[in-house]
């Protein structure tokens, strides 16, 4: 074993022995009947050691049969898509699913249902001997890509048609991996032809390839098949059956989407050739690059290549959260006590055995024992993980090296030059290693965590004093499909022997995110610490994929592996210090004393960093910081003490502990000196006034006990007359460290403008209790927003790990954080820790309110002015504007347009109607004489106005047996009047009024997207308009006529009332198709609502077939329309489907998510109608 604590595993094992220790077939339980005997056979025919198979002649015929076939679809094929692909695209997306299911099951009868039916095919089968004479599911091994689940989607089949017709099909040779796990499991039989090689690497037509040659005829012949860059004769007829069916598919498929085309014509020059068109791909329901997307689209696209400077940029990043991690648990005494009671949770003695009794290392006599076991595995863990990302770090960085030096000399028809592959070797071989870890960690932790802890028991040990657990599963406990599923892929991944040689590691990671990410019950059974230790698995399981798509060379990867293995292992052991020391020298009866001062009871780490300074929150954090120091000084003093090599060049923990970085640490309480001026934030002199090193253990100076503190003690306190451990004895002790270091000259920061949301989330990351209450929790997407506000690209690693890659600044060191789990919302406590990484990675501190830029309103940008009272209660007043309006002459008449930037949130227009009906009048007379009686009573000027009013010919007509009438009083036409009136009036169907007219408000034109939301005051009789995003100098002010959040068909036919047609960008523009299916789509999901909210739970409502059934259901599809409508820009609906958010929350019991839509909500309200809602 290369480190002490890790198993010794077939997985890794398999380079160096395939025998066993009795030499009797073993049954693995995770995947039953498999015979290992069959897996060596399978082992042995993969080095020709077998004999009895088809005829070369046959082979041969088989082979250019197979062939011809294949390049006479792809010469369809390629075609097709090069006239055609953009048609094919539209109309495939515009399918609903059942039809897309039509043409699929049409051209592929029997096509296998589910995900990776390889996958569901063996366990179903479940024995191996139901494989001998071949499975009955064939296909689902052939083909695991080819499956109504993945292909009846939008993307997928449109990126399978793409690939396999832009590129020949010796470029997807690569399918022979996709049949790995079809081979290992017997699923499908290589035939055997001996002494022969089959060409497909490298050819260019159907005469080379699948080309069949003896070994005597080239001499190159055997090596090829050796090295893994041609292929043995059953390998190569497997990939030419599984490429002829697909490409015969493909073409059928496109023949029947384009089916008013004859196929000859199709391919004809009457249709030229087109630019291939272009299809968002990689990207989640986030809208964020997301790698278990691109994982999932692999094997549809083009095949990719080596990218390891994609795989530095992940490491860098992920050793640098390993850093972080041991800085915060060494300086944040709430994140230490944070991170002990998860591994607490996390620990198997937890779990009560099968007479539901606890541990007995859980009685209180002891208890430090658990406490000691905790300490190890946090300090190890976090010691080893840095020490294996930084090592992977390094070899990826060296690769990155021989492969710039060997650029000109990378042909895949020879060998790649020796120092690079080499490279490459030493660089699969230890990520196999720093897998193992990680692969421990999980296997201590899953079935123990407390999400999956009602499934298990433990054995009660036989010797109470043991260390060691035997965790079964529970009798009697009702276990689902999807328990079963996530914990067979688990327990795959951490059994680590023949299971996860033949799922392999990468494809069982790939499957437990994708269920993950598919199902919310499955995800609800993995906590945030296994979800942690995922993440870490699938870094290296994605670094693993990767070196696997370096074909022809990934194929020799393992074989030269085992011939240096020896080699190898030295060069691990070699690569950092002896763990299993450290893990001996923590078993020592002095480290029992570290976990005392470590565990977190007693309030010894209360944390109170929220609160606004006192002198009683200073001391009570400046005691905290004190325990832990307490702490760590004697974890490191043990360290000195019994460990060698951590002080070596090659730790990686000697090179953070020796670098020059200071714990942040508060100072003493100092009374605030009253002045005119404010006095400086505590928090800010927090930053660099008093630092300690980070740790003594590396430093000349002896590492010394730290001093305790004690805060001031206060007459008429009661006295203890025997004092407790971590207490100071004497005042002197209470004195700041003599030696304080020089703070670094502060480097310019960057500022970055950002809209008020942003700037939310950046007060609570860089949190000052002097300037702002206590915050609350930061949703993940509004994280995400804010992160991509200042310049990052953002990409969803697996598991909850995101990564974060600058491009705005001076560094291009990227950062990784775990995405909250399961709520989806950071807690303070994680997001003060989150700004402290990025203080130290980036240099950034705070954020201003001079900083809020002018971005448009995507969602619920808050563009009020917050004022403080004397009362610290906040209220708003909104921007106050004179005149910000012009009028101009447009294609539709008369319109608004802005004379300077007008910002959101502003009041634009505020009038009283010149003309107004109200609802008593209507009682008593007509509503159109209501009108007439009125004119007589308006000014000159107000005649004018009224008189240069636009009016519909439709309304004229409608009032024609009034024309020639003058108003009474007047000598105004009254059925011009009325047909001004009524082509121009608003409806205001409250304050006791039936509708007004107002001559400046009616002057602006109709948008499907307007800038701008009206509100009726009632107790003034004004019309308010307000900006609802900023409005540029010259652009023009739009309203909405009629409801927008319609199809397109319905806003046509309502303003058609007005004998107008709209040209906005929603209706004419170039996304006009794109618009109006996201808003056909909120249409849709309103309609629904509305049902679910008639007649709620009872089953009266009309089924359809999202017809919610519960609250969350209902929320779900809220949340689906938040989205859409901020795509869209409609923020007065925006803040209404908030309301229902918040309504629907509330009802699933989620007051957390309610409260912050009815914030979201009311930021809205005070935007749209300039005053508080309640």
């Amino acid at each position: 074993m290369e480190v002490s604590y890790i198993l010794s595993n077939y997985y890794y094992d398999h380079y160096l022995s395939l025998s066993y220790d009795d030499g009797v077939p073993y049954e693995d339980p995770d995947f039953p009947g498999v015979n290992h005997e069959a897996q060596r056979e399978l082992m042995a025919y993969s080095e020709g050691r077998f004999e009895g198979y088809p005829s070369r002649e046959e082979v041969r015929e088989r082979a250019q049969n197979h062939s011809k076939s294949i390049f006479a679809s792809y010469h369809q094929l390629n075609k097709i898509p090069e006239r055609h692909e953009a048609t094919i695209q539209r109309r495939w997306i515009k399918k609903p699913r059942q039809q897309r299911l039509q043409i699929l099951l049409k051209n592929w009868p029997d096509m296998p249902v589910s995900h990776r039916p390889d996958f569901a095919a063996f366990r179903q089968e479940h024995a191996v001997d139901q494989h001998e004479n071949g499975s009955k599911l064939r296909d689902h091994f052939m083909w695991p890509i080819v499956n109504q689940e993945d292909l009846s989607g939008p993307k997928l089949m449109l990126l399978l048609l793409n690939s396999r017709g832009r590129l020949a099909p010796p470029a997807f040779a690569v399918d022979y991996e996709g049949l790995w796990f079809g081979k290992a499991t017997r699923g499908v039989h290589p035939e055997f032809l001996h002494h022969h090689t089959v060409i497909m690497h490298g050819a260019t037509n159907a005469e080379e390839y699948g080309k069949l040659i003896h070994w005597d005829s080239h001499p190159d012949a055997e090596k090829w098949v050796r090295t893994r860059r041609q292929f043995l004769p059953g390998d190569a007829l497997l990939i030419l059956e599984v490429q002829e069916r697909l490409m015969k598919f493909l073409v059928d498929c496109c023949h029947q989407i384009l089916h008013e085309i004859p196929p000859d014509v199709m391919i004809s020059d009457q249709y030229p050739i087109q630019p291939e068109p272009t299809l968002k791909t990689d990207s989640d329901a986030s809208g964020f690059v997301s790698l278990a997307v691109i994982t999932a689209e692999a094997p549809y696209k083009q095949p990719a290549g080596l990218d390891l400077r994609h795989l530095l940029k992940v490491l860098e990043a992920k050793m640098s959260a390993a850093q972080d991690h041991i800085w915060s648990l060494r300086e944040d005494p709430a994140y230490f006590s944070e991170q002990f009671r998860e591994y607490l949770d996390h620990r198997e003695e937890m779990l009560p055995d099968t007479n539901g009794k606890p541990h007995p290392v859980t009685q209180p006599h002891r208890i430090n024992t658990l406490w000691s076991r905790v300490l190890l595995n946090m300090v190890v863990h976090a010691y080893s993980n840095l020490q294996s990302f930084t090592i992977l770090y390094t070899k990826v960085r060296m690769c990155i090296h021989h492969e710039e030096s060997a650029h000109n000399d990378i042909d895949p028809a020879k060998d790649l030059p020796q120092t690079y592959f080499h490279a490459l070797t030493l660089f699969k071989f230890y990520l196999d290693q720093s897998v193992m870890v990680s692969l421990e960690q999980l296997e201590h932790s899953e079935f123990a965590s407390p999400p999956l802890r009602k499934f298990f028991a433990r054995m009660p040990p036989p010797d109470p004093y043991t260390s060691d657990t035997n965790v079964i599963p529970r009798a009697g406990v009702k276990i689902t499909g999807v328990d079963k599923e996530v914990m067979f892929l688990i327990q795959t991944l951490w059994k680590d022997d023949w299971g996860l040689f033949i799922a392999r590691l990468p494809l069982v990671v790939d499957e437990l995110e994708r269920l993950m990410q598919a199902n919310p019950k499955a995800d609800a059974l993995i906590s945030a610490h296994v979800a942690k230790i995922l993440g870490d698995i699938a870094i290296i399981a994605q670094c693993l994929k990767q070196l696997e798509l370096y074909q022809p060379w990934a194929a020799q990867f393992d074989e030269t592996i085992q011939s240096y293995i020896e080699i190898y292992r030295d060069s691990w052991k070699n690569m950092g210090p002896d763990f299993r020391q450290l893990h001996d020298a923590f078993l020592r009866k002095e480290f029992d004393e570290a976990a005392r001062l470590a565990e977190p009871s007693g309030g010894k780490f209360t944390y109170p960093y929220s609160k606004r300074r006192t002198k009683e929150t200073v001391d009570t954090m400046r005691r905290a910081e004190a325990n832990l120091d307490i702490v760590w000084t004697k974890i490191d003093q043990i360290i000195t003490k019994n460990v060698t090599g951590f002080g070596d060049n090659v730790s990686m923990v000697f090179h953070m502990f020796s670098a020059s970085r200071t714990l942040r640490r508060t100072p003493e309480w100092v009374e605030p000196i009253k002045s005119d001026s404010k006095a400086e934030s505590i928090t800010k002199r927090d930053l660099w006034e008093l630092n300690k090193p980070l740790s003594k253990l590396f430093l000349d100076e002896p590492a010394q006990e730290p001093k305790k503190f004690k805060p001031e003690v206060k007459a008429k306190t009661k006295v203890k007359t025997k004092r407790e451990q971590t207490e100071p004895a004497t005042a002197e002790e209470a004195k700041p460290p003599a030696v304080i270091a020089e703070p670094e000259p502060e480097a310019t920061q960057p500022t970055f403008a950002v809209d008020a949301k942003a700037l939310k989330v950046f007060r609570t990351l860089f949190f000052d209790p002097e300037v702002t209450s206590t915050p609350g929790l930061i949703p993940w997407n509004d994280f995400l927003y804010a992160m991509a506000a200042t310049g990052f690209k953002i990409e969803k690693l697996y598991g909850s790990v995101w990564q974060f890659t600058p491009t705005k600044l001076n560094v291009e060191r990227s950062i990784h954080f775990h995405e909250p789990h399961p709520m989806g919302k950071i807690p303070f406590e994680t997001a003060r820790r989150h700004g402290r990484r990025l203080a130290r990675a980036y240099g950034w501190h705070g954020a201003n309110d001079s900083r809020i830029g002018n971005y448009q309103h995507k969602r619920a940008c808050l563009a009020t002015l917050i004022t403080q009272n004397e009362n610290h209660n906040s209220y708003h007043t909104m921007e106050q504007a004179k005149c910000l309006y012009m009028m101009k002459e447009t294609a539709y008449g008369h319109g608004l347009f802005a004379k300077e930037l007008i910002k959101a949130g502003t009041r634009i227009i505020h009038e009283k109607p010149i003309l107004a009906v109200s609802q008593e009048e209507t009682k008593t007379k007509a509503e159109y004489r209501c009108v007439v009686d009125q004119v007589a009573d308006l000014s000159h000027s107000d005649k004018q106005r009224l008189m240069d009013l636009y009016h519909n010919d439709k309304k004229l007509r409608e009032f024609s047996f009034l024309q020639g009438q003058p108003c009474p009083g007047t000598n105004l036409d009254a059925g011009i009047v009325l047909a001004k009136f009524y082509t121009n009036a608003a409806n205001i169907t409250f304050g006791g009024l039936e509708c007004g007219l107002f001559t400046t408000f009616c002057r602006m034109n109709h948008s499907c997207t307007p800038n701008i939301c009206w509100v009726y005051d009632e107790p003034t009789g004004f019309m308010e308009v307000y900006a609802v995003r900023d409005i540029d100098k010259d652009e023009e002010i739009t309203n909405s006529y009629v409801e927008v959040a319609i199809s397109h068909e319905a806003r046509m036919k309502e303003l058609s009332n007005w004998g107008f047609t709209c040209r906005c960008t929603a209706c004419e523009g170039p996304d006009a198709a794109k618009h109006d299916e996201r808003r056909r789509r909120i249409a849709q999901i309103k309609g629904i609502l509305d049902i679910y909210q008639d007649t709620g739970k009872s089953g009266d409502a009309p089924k359809f077939a999202e017809t919610p059934k519960t609250d969350l259901e209902a929320l779900r599809l809220g949340e689906e329309s938040l989205a859409l409508l901020s795509v869209e820009g409609l923020i007065e609906q925006l803040g209404v489907m908030y309301g229902l958010c918040a309504k629907f929350a509330k009802g699933a019991g989620l007051d957390d998510f309610a409260e912050d839509y009815e914030e979201m909500e009311f930021e809205i309200l005070v935007i749209t109608t300039g005053e508080y809602v309640d």
